[in-house]
């Protein structure tokens, strides 16, 4: 095989390994609705069994600093869609609160390796900006379909067991491509990965990258909770349920339009400016949710958030790769997604109480707010460099 043709189905199948990996992340609002209707849980701990499985990917992408070009990728990936696939399934015998977040925690701990592989693969590229735009893409159509087909099929016969089974579907047909991954180790700048000139990365600020994570954190923080209490946010608001669905569904649609518009664009207009506008149109967004019980003015910010959430995302994660010194660091940032994303879902089900949404409102504006200062120093600190 050629090497470009090499490049392009080793970063082929690091996406489809990060669109497996979450998942369990882009059927939240629909796993969560369920799993809280069928178990009786509150809704403090469906945020709790949220953050739970950011727990997993958070520790796990974290420790990967130290394997991850190590352990071949193939390998790794594939136990961790047997763990993923197992602890998914298992989620479905058991109705104790303690267990579900036990498992939940698991199946993020599988997640986090999938998520940190992928990280690491397209980081390596010089090309970052557009392939983490495709990557993040990916893992929206993939919520999409899933958003859009789950409710009408598996859902309306399984309840809380059709996700799961309607994920697990989804897994496995995704699974050969897996065989694409290099069965060899990552190393820097050989045939399988792409990273800058090692002298190059070695001058770049380690403060850069410990900042551009840190938007990332905040980032989350905001898009998480968000995300995790749309549906109960619409439910509040007493807006009929299969036409929620669809709207989830839609919604993700503009979650693969803003990372292909991200990555389209690339650096032509460098990483801070483009991120600041996309956190912009988030908040926006968020504002149409939490501000009115119009349904057109909540679809218009649902979509409206995801737009720009999605569409910030590509020019972070390629913020950070461009700050890595040694091409380990990227695996950072799915922990930095997993802090947020932990954080989130937890603190929006403590200041929403399925009443005013004005907490959860002022909980993003700040957030998104520490995020633009994050990224624009940062970047800034990148660019100069």
């Amino acid at each position: 095989m050629e090497k470009s043709n090499l490049k392009h189905s080793i970063l082929s199948a690091a996406v489809v390994a990060s669109a497996v990996g979450f998942t369990f992340y882009n059927v939240m609002p629909l796993y969560l609705g369920t799993l809280m209707e069928d178990k009786s849980f509150s809704y403090p701990q469906i945020g709790y069994v949220a953050s739970a499985f950011f727990l997993g990917v958070n520790v796990m992408s974290a420790l990967s600093f130290f394997w991850i070009r190590i352990v071949p990728p193939r390998i790794s990936a594939f136990i961790a869609l047997l763990v993923l696939s197992l602890f998914l399934l298992l989620g479905t015998f058991f109705s104790t609160y303690s267990i579900i977040f036990i498992m939940t925690v698991v199946v993020g701990l599988a997640s986090g390796v999938l998520a940190s592989l992928a990280a690491t693969i397209i980081g390596d590229t010089k090309d970052a900006t557009r392939w983490f735009g495709i990557k993040t893409a990916a893992e929206s159509a993939a919520g999409v379909i899933l958003l859009f087909l789950l409710p009408v099929t598996l859902i309306s016969y399984y309840g809380f067991n059709g996700v799961v089974y309607g994920m697990l579907l989804f897994i496995v047909l995704l699974s050969p491509v897996f065989f694409f991954l290099p069965n060899s180790r990552l190393i820097i700048d050989d045939e399988v990965s792409f990273s800058e000139d090692k002298e190059l990365k070695e001058k770049k600020s380690s403060l850069a990258v410990w900042l551009c994570l840190m938007a990332f954190v905040f980032n989350f923080t905001c898009g998480a909770g968000i995300w995790a209490f749309t549906e109960r946010i619409a439910s509040a608001n007493q807006f009929e349920p299969a036409v929620v669905g669809v709207l989830l569904g839609v919604t993700l649609a503009f979650g693969v339009i803003g990372p292909l518009i991200s990555g389209s664009i690339g650096d032509k207009f460098g990483k801070r400016v483009p991120y600041v506008i996309a956190l912009i149109l988030m908040l926006l967004g968020i504002i149409g949710i939490t501000s009115s019980d119009q349904f057109y003015v909540f679809a218009i910010g649902a979509c409206l958030s995801m737009l720009g959430w999605a569409g910030s995302l590509p020019f972070l994660f390629s913020m950070v790769a461009s700050a890595d010194p040694d091409g380990r660091h990227i695996v950072f940032a799915p922990t930095s997604v997993g802090v947020g994303s932990m954080v989130g879902p937890a603190l929006a089900g403590n200041v929403y109480s399925g009443e005013s949404t004005l907490l959860l409102l002022l909980m993003c504006v700040v957030g998104l707010t520490l995020s633009a200062f994050c990224g624009l120093k940062g970047g800034g600190l990148v660019e100069n460099n």
